[in-house]
């Protein structure tokens, strides 16, 4: 009887060790993320190691240049481009072909044509436009005339690096608030770029965005005139030096104006008025679970000293290989989780978003993601390191003991 308890308990605390193996695996990874990801730290040394901020403008500036509905919109709508201008047989001609709902939604570039429709507009298009010029006519068709160079002075200027900083810190810090129930919203301050846009920085990127444009005509000149009295839109061109003084008071007092309507802060997230519809119930729920998971591991350790360890041989055999075998698997999962993650991310979960991005985004995300995967995963790796050496030393200090017990006799004979 007293034999079959033993082999009992050792089968009981074989299955212990097993389930201890598996759920410290699952605490390490589940503490240390809880414990990474609500820490506004973690991402602002990802950006920072990431050189981040360094990148925006020319992330900005690859993500304009790619943008065919920006800079070429007659290619991204053919049917939108020189509407303004068709005379009424030609509007007859769409309306007919396409339905007036329709015509009216393609018109104001509020989707893209289907395959469809572009065959059924093929007609009009070919015998109403667009024109030889249609590239030209689209509303932000001027852009097209901003050199690479003058996008980066333009951008640069109004967002420099140490702006961009501070406000991507200051979105964490709220963030991070909200969710640790600090405040119940997340706000962004607005306050230094509508300084930008409303001073020097404003100013200079109008400027720079006129000399783009070729040379002002007579009557685009007395526009500009006119516009000045009259408080009125200037025209996007490039005027010649004498009349820089006079367009100057209007562009800073148009950019005052702009400046004015943007708000100082935006929330980016705000609590519900019912805490029961409140997310943050739940996942507050799910952390303080995750707080107390590490005592599920001890207790099952506990367990193992209970029921069979009755020495200290017995105790480092009985923790030293369930600590040694967790410490491996840690580590394991610590190294190869970030590649496997990224390419998850990269490969399923960029191709289900419903818009196209620029592919220096998707690069952009990409390197983050990873890196991130990469500082959450950080400690359960050291921590790894250190169950697994102190699993070995256990081992091998039993190993010793057993050695001694056997020579012991031997010598004293």
């Amino acid at each position: 009887m007293h034999k079959f308890i033993h082999v009992l308990g050792q089968i009981i605390a074989t299955l212990l060790a097993v389930l201890f193996i598996a759920t410290a695996v699952l605490v390490l990874v589940s503490f240390n993320l809880e414990r990474k990801l609500f820490d506004s730290l973690t991402y602002k040394q990802v950006l920072a190691n990431q050189h981040f901020y360094d990148k925006v403008p020319t992330i900005i500036l690859r993500s304009l240049t790619s943008s065919k509905k920006l800079l070429d919109p007659c290619q991204y709508n053919p049917i939108a481009c020189g509407a303004g201008e068709r005379s009424p047989e030609a509007v007859a001609c769409f309306e007919n072909t396409l339905g007036v709902e329709t015509y009216q939604e393609l018109v104001s570039n509020k989707r893209t044509p289907t395959k469809d429709e572009m065959q059924h507009a093929k007609a009009c298009l070919q015998k109403y436009g667009p024109t030889r010029n249609a590239t030209k006519a689209g509303p932000l068709a001027f852009l097209g005339n901003i050199t690479t160079e003058d996008w980066e002075a333009i951008i640069s200027s109004l967002l420099p690096p140490e702006d961009i900083k501070s406000m991507t810190d200051q979105a964490f810090d709220e963030i991070i608030d909200y969710l640790n129930y600090k405040a119940d919203s997340a706000k962004l301050s607005l306050v230094t770029l509508k300084q930008r846009v409303a001073g020097e920085a404003g100013t200079q990127l109008v400027l720079q965005m006129m000399h783009a444009q070729p040379d002002c005509t007579t009557e685009q000149i007395l526009a500009i005139t006119l516009a000045f009295l009259n408080k009125n839109k200037i025209t996007l061109c490039n005027p010649p030096d004498e009349v820089i003084g006079i367009v100057t008071p209007l562009i800073q007092y148009q950019l005052a104006i702009v400046a004015a309507g943007i708000p100082d802060e935006v929330t980016l997230i705000r609590a519900p008025a019912s805490q029961q519809n409140d997310p943050r119930g739940k996942l507050k729920t799910i952390r303080s679970l995750i707080h107390i998971s590490p005592f599920i591991p001890l207790g099952l350790l506990f367990l193992i000293m209970i029921l069979v360890i009755r020495d200290v041989k017995g105790w480092l055999n009985w923790w030293g290989m369930p600590l040694l075998i967790t410490g491996i698997l840690a580590i394991v999962v610590g190294l190869t989780s970030t590649p496997i993650i990224s390419w998850i991310v990269q490969n399923k979960v960029v191709k289900i978003v419903p818009f196209a991005m620029p592919p220096i985004i998707i690069e952009s995300s990409n390197d983050l993601v990873r890196e991130v995967i990469s500082q959450l995963l950080k400690p359960v790796i050291w921590q790894g390191l250190f169950l697994a050496f102190a699993g070995l030393v256990m081992i091998l200090l039993a190993l010793f003991l057993r050695r001694r017990q056997v020579l012991t006799p031997k010598d004293t004979s």
